[in-house]
């Protein structure tokens, strides 16, 4: 569409630069996106700290930590809970989310009841994603599956090889 001559040139030329700042400028705002997103996880982070060097209960600790995780994560409920010294038993510190499993907060519990991760495990990350499937392996997130979750995440959190608490996220999708 653009003539041979020097006209024609000139304005493929600033067409190509046009396009060129487009790029660029979708570029930087997909930068700036990205850096939002990591400012925002380190002002979590940041509030955490913040909380636990405040001295604050380890209940208050969970639940400040819930609510920023709330905005971070895309989960219908997140969990934290503490192992008890036997390591068979954990207590539910704080529940968050659009939907709440019937788990009662403060009382210990069997660990199995509470998310994926084995009682004697050391550590990691476990994931199932159809609970339907997984009941064999884990019957004690029976409660979750009938509440209407259909996936669930564990992190273990653990100082050394011992594990001290999970994180439990549970999704309804």
């Amino acid at each position: 569409p653009y003539g041979e001559d020097e006209v024609g040139q000139l304005a493929m030329t600033f067409d190509a630069m046009a396009a060129t700042l487009e790029t660029r400028e979708r570029e930087a705002e997909e930068h700036r996106q990205s850096l939002r997103r990591i400012a925002d996880q380190l002002a979590a982070i940041h509030d955490i700290d913040v909380d636990i060097l405040q001295s604050k209960t380890l209940e208050e600790i969970a639940d400040g930590a819930l609510k920023r995780l709330e905005s971070l994560v895309p989960a219908d409920c997140l969990g934290i809970a503490v192992m008890e010294g036997d390591a068979q038993n954990a207590t539910m510190l704080a529940i968050h989310g659009r939907k709440h499993p019937p788990i009662p907060t403060g009382v210990p519990l069997p660990v199995a009841s509470l998310g994926c991760v084995r009682v004697g495990q050391t550590e990691g990350f476990t994931f199932i994603g159809d609970l339907a499937l997984a009941m064999d392996d884990y019957p004690g997130l029976r409660s979750l599956l009938d509440e209407g979750f259909r996936s669930v995440a564990s992190f273990s959190l653990a100082t050394g090889k011992q594990i001290d608490g999970m994180l439990t996220m549970a999704a309804t999708e």
